[in-house]
């Protein structure tokens, strides 16, 4: 697993598109998220079109766009998916953490975050079945 995204195979040259040059299973499920990383003269945490993001830790972070979808926003999100390096237990216990920020020029916060389980890959599967149903969700009102 990549989840703290130090492990890449392209030093980001520009904004991510269609495909992550990540390494460890990592992968977009939806929408374009970018790599940011500090090996990148253009797309650091402090050099990027979306402001100033320190990494909470290592060189690597991922933008992604997680607007909700009410009625009068502009009802887009972006999904990534990483592969577990072993399969989780039932019955046993697992802790999962994540950090986020708000980028310095966002128009939209919201509180609506979450994390999906699945043996499936959600880019093959298709995210739109779990949209409303992660596993894991975030206290409402709690940016």
């Amino acid at each position: 697993m990549n989840g703290d995204f130090e492990e890449f195979k392209k030093c980001p040259k520009k904004l991510t598109g269609k495909k992550l040059f990540l390494k460890g299973g990592m992968d977009l499920v939806k929408g374009t998220p970018d790599y940011f990383n500090y090996c990148s003269t253009v797309l650091s945490g402090s050099v990027n079109p979306y402001g100033y993001q320190i990494s909470q830790t290592g060189n690597g972070h991922m933008g992604l766009i997680l607007t909700s979808d009410f009625k009068n926003e502009c009802a887009s999100r972006e999904y990534i998916q990483l592969q577990l390096t072993e399969p989780l237990i039932k019955g046993h216990k697992y802790e999962l953490s994540f950090f986020l920020s708000l980028a310095n020029n966002s128009g939209y916060a919201t509180d609506q975050i979450g994390a999906i389980f699945s043996t499936h890959s959600l880019k093959k599967q298709g995210v739109s079945k779990y949209i409303g149903h992660p596993q894991i969700t975030n206290e409402e009102n709690h940016f």
